[in-house]
């Protein structure tokens, strides 16, 4: 695991830096970036995802200093909401990744909370990007249709 930080609040300002033990996950595009560019510990040589800042269940952030060393990111957002601000939502509503992507991706579209909620269980994706890493091609396609074979032949 890797360290990220994440801010702790007491009485609404930022008293000291929760460093957060995160985890990789391994991809089939996944490469070797994280650990080559960024000096990250990987586990493999094809790991495409660290989720920087996680209180989802497939890869849950450990708090790694201070007060709350040793409890994750999930429990302690729910018994010390004060420390996020007093938020309303149930769950932890952010997740940080930062991919190396060795490989084509497809770009997702993510239902919204509404939606995700009712057939998946879990809030929506809203996505944002930023492109972090050198890349020798960047080639990025927008608007297609599966009927429009004509446009990726050009």
């Amino acid at each position: 695991m890797n360290k990220h930080i994440l801010l702790e609040g007491k009485e609404n300002f930022m008293a000291e830096p929760l460093f957060l033990k995160s985890q990789m996950h391994d991809k089939i595009w996944g490469g070797t970036k994280l650990r080559d560019e960024f000096g990250y510990d990987i586990p493999t040589e094809t790991t495409g995802e660290y989720w920087a800042i996680s209180a989802h269940p497939n890869g849950v952030s450990i708090v790694d200093n201070g007060t709350y060393k040793g409890e994750g990111l999930d429990k302690l957002y729910r018994e010390h909401k004060e420390l996020f601000g007093n938020p309303k939502s149930e769950v932890f509503p952010l997740l940080t990744k930062i991919l190396d992507a060795n490989d084509w991706l497809s770009v997702q579209v993510h239902p919204d909370d509404a939606y995700a909620l009712e057939h998946e269980g879990e809030l929506g994706k809203l996505s944002a990007g930023m492109l972090l890493l050198r890349m020798k091609i960047l080639k990025l396609f927008t608007g297609t249709m599966p009927n429009q074979k004509k446009s990726f032949v050009n």
